[in-house]
């Protein structure tokens, strides 16, 4: 009578299905990732984009207090802060870092007077 040998591992050819459900529970991992940073981003942006219109509300009742142009003013760049938490709200952050590329593309010496611009704010505000 012949005594079984012992046993060996099946080959991934042996067993069938195992590649497919693993394949499939890592597209399920990677799905999921995807929609949890998408969300995460969405709430950051939606976050991002109530503080701007937050800032629009302060420039806005400022502006009452003011004198007429002045008033005007502040009421012109109260609608510019609000239309910018509406693209905020409306765009994702690959499609504003695309934007921007283009814009600085078009208008370089525009685009390097924003970023000084800019440097000097923060700088300002982390003093």
């Amino acid at each position: 009578m012949v005594q079984p040998g012992p046993t060996t591992p099946q080959t991934r050819d042996e067993q069938p299905g195992t590649m497919d459900r693993v394949q499939q529970s890592v597209g399920e991992m990677q799905d999921e990732a995807a929609s949890r940073i998408a969300a995460a981003e969405a709430r950051a942006r939606e976050g991002g984009a109530d503080r701007i219109d937050q800032a629009a509300e302060r420039i806005d009742a400022a502006g009452d207090s003011l004198p007429g142009p002045l008033s005007d003013g502040a009421t012109m760049a109260s609608h510019g802060v609000e239309r910018s938490a509406e693209y905020v709200r409306s765009h994702t952050s690959s499609d504003m870092v695309e934007d921007v590329e283009s814009y600085v593309r078009e208008h370089p010496v525009q685009g390097v007077a924003m970023a000084v611009a800019a440097g000097f704010v923060i700088g300002r505000v982390l003093k």
